[in-house]
């Protein structure tokens, strides 16, 4: 959401801005090297999973969109993926702000 000053109400964003959305993109995954993602969502939940945790991450790897799934429906599925209690990585409350900030570099390069 963004506030739209001159209006004074709030809007949502271009689709851009959401990591629901659906765009492939490729990032490398410590212990898989690189990855193709259907969207920042997606590649978020698989990188906050210690790399030796296969049954946390290769739930999360193998979710492809469905045809008529749209962005936000893609995005709470691969969201709740990652809500297993799988291992995190130990730095994870650490780097996972940078984490989001790479992934969207990522999906715009």
């Amino acid at each position: 959401l963004v506030v739209d000053e001159d209006a004074g109400q709030v809007v949502r964003g271009p689709p851009c801005t959401d990591n629901f959305q659906i765009r492939d993109f490729d990032f490398t995954l410590e212990g898989r090297g690189k990855v193709t993602f259907h969207s920042v969502e997606q590649a978020f939940q698989a990188s906050k999973f210690d790399p030796s945790d296969n049954a946390s991450i290769e739930p999360i790897l193998a979710a492809k969109p469905v045809p008529g799934e749209g962005d936000s429906a893609y995005g709470h599925r691969v969201w709740g993926l990652g809500q297993r209690r799988g291992k995190l990585r130990p730095d994870w409350e650490v780097v996972k702000v940078e984490a989001m900030y790479l992934l969207n570099v990522a999906k715009y390069a």
